[in-house]
C-alpha cells in the first residue's frame, strides 16, 4: 500500500484499527529528516519514571535532540537559594547521550514572573541592588552553562522579553531593573561561559507581524552591542485550522535575512480553539469545553495530518535556514495540551496515549521523506 493511502486509510479507519501497537516497519522520523532538518522532542523528568518502555522507544527511534520541558528552569532547579537540584536534568542528559541524541539547555533566563526565582530580586527583606542581581544571574549562567560545557549543544538563553504592545519589552522584575538592557546582558555573559554553544532567543507569537517587526528590532539591538544570537525560536503552539503558513513563511524568511537561523521550539496543534479562553466574559464557558474526552474523530484527526504535512512541506522547503524542529511532549498523554490553559483532554502530538503512530505522523513522514 502506498504511504498516502496508507495514511488515508489510518485517518479513516475504526478505533479497533487505531489501538494497534507501531508496525515494525514505520519508518524513522530521525533518520528521515537526517542532518538536513533535525527533529526533536521535549521530555518531563524523570525519564524513566514517567515514560512506558514503549514511549521510550519512541524517543529513541524517531528523535536526534532532547529539549527538558521544566526541570532547567531557574525557579525549579533553584527555587531558594543554595544549591540547585540537577539530578533530574543531569539524568534526562545521560539518557540523551546514551542514544547518541543532543541535549538542549532550557532556559537560561525565562522573562515571566512565575518562570524565575523571586529570591533573585530580594536581599533580606529588602530589594535587591542592581549589582547583586547583575551578579546572581552571571552566577546562575555560568554555573548552568559551566556544569554541562562540552555536552549541551545550544541553550535557550533568553525567553519572551519581547511584548506586542508598548512598551517594547515585557514587564517584569527584569525590565524594572534593567530595561531592555537585561537581554544583550543574558547573552554577553552566556557566550562568555560558553563560547562554542549555539544561542537562542525563544518566544511565541513570533510569527504575528508586530511581534515580528520587534524580535527584529531586539536584533537589531543585539547586532549592535556585539551579542548576535545563532538562532532565534518560534514557539509554534498553534491551533487546528488556525496554523499561520503564510505568515510563517514570511518569518522564516525575514530571520534568515537579519542574520539568524530559524528553530521551532515547542510545536503542537490543539485540537480546539482557545479564542473563548483568552476572552475573560467568555472564559467560564471554555472551561467547560471538553469534547474530545472519550476520543478524537477521525475527521478531527485527518484535517490535522493534513495541517502538520502542510507545516512540514513548509520546513522542509527552508531547511536550509532552519536549526531544528521540536515537538513539544512525546505522546498526548504527556502534553502540557491537556492542563493548558485549561484542563481538558487533547490530541495535539504525533503519537497517541498508547505511544501509536496517528495520522500526522505520516503525513510528516512522507514531508521529510519527499524533501
Amino acid at each position: 500500500m502506498k504511504r498516502r493511502q496508507f495514511i488515508k486509510t489510518l485517518a479513516l479507519s475504526t478505533g479497533a484499527t487505531l489501538v494497534r501497537a507501531e508496525p515494525a516497519g514505520i519508518p524513522s522520523l530521525r533518520k528521515l529528516a537526517g542532518k538536513k532538518l533535525p527533529i526533536g522532542v521535549a521530555l518531563h523528568a524523570p525519564v524513566y519514571k514517567t515514560y512506558t518502555p514503549a514511549e521510550l522507544a519512541l524517543t529513541r527511534k524517531h528523535f536526534s535532540i532532547i529539549t527538558p520541558e521544566n526541570c532547567m528552569k531557574w525557579d525549579v532547579c533553584q527555587r531558594v537559594p543554595g544549591p540547585r537540584q540537577l539530578e533530574k536534568a543531569d539524568g534526562m542528559l545521560a539518557f540523551a547521550e546514551k542514544h547518541n541524541q543532543k541535549f538542549l539547555g532550557h532556559t537560561l533566563l525565562f522573562n515571566r514572573s512565575n518562570e524565575y526565582p523571586e529570591w533573585v530580586f530580594k536581599d533580606g527583606e529588602g530589594k535587591a541592588s542592581r549589582q547583586l542581581v547583575e551578579e546572581r544571574l552571571r552566577d546562575h549562567i555560568n554555573t548552568m552553562m559551566g556544569r554541562y560545557k562540552g555536552r549541551i549543544y545550544a541553550w535557550d538563553v533568553v525567553n519572551e522579553a519581547v511584548e506586542e504592545k508598548e512598551p517594547y519589552y515585557r514587564e517584569t522584575d527584569w525590565f524594572e531593573m534593567f530595561g531592555g538592557e537585561f537581554v544583550p546582558m543574558a547573552f554577553r555573559m552566556a557566550k562568555e561561559a560558553d563560547p562554542n554553544a549555539l544561542l537562542i532567543y525563544n518566544d511565541y507569537r513570533v510569527e504575528e507581524p508586530v511581534k515580528l517587526e520587534r524580535i527584529l528590532l531586539l536584533l537589531e539591538e543585539l547586532r549592535g552591542k556585539g551579542v548576535l544570537p545563532d538562532v532565534v525560536g518560534i514557539q509554534g503552539h498553534w491551533e487546528l485550522d488556525d496554523v499561520p503558513f503564510e505568515k510563517l513563511e514570511k518569518t522564516i524568511v525575514a530571520l534568515h535575512e537579519a542574520g539568524v537561523r530559524v528553530s521551532v521550539t515547542e510545536l503542537d496543534i490543539d485540537i480546539m480553539s482557545r479564542s473563548l479562553y483568552w476572552n475573560h466574559k467568555t472564559r467560564p464557558e471554555a472551561i467547560k469545553q471538553d469534547p474530545y474526552r472519550d476520543g478524537c474523530p477521525d475527521d478531527v484527526l485527518a484535517r490535522q495530518a493534513e495541517q502538520y504535512g502542510q507545516l512540514f512541506k513548509l520546513f522542509v522547503k527552508h531547511a536550509e535556514k532552519m536549526e531544528r524542529i521540536t515537538l513539544w511532549g512525546l505522546t498526548d498523554a504527556h502534553s502540557w495540551l491537556n492542563s493548558w490553559p485549561w484542563e481538558r483532554v487533547n490530541h495535539g502530538l504525533l503519537f497517541d496515549r498508547e505511544a501509536r503512530p496517528k495520522p500526522a505522523f505520516f503525513a510528516v513522514a512522507d514531508a521529510l521523506r519527499n524533501a
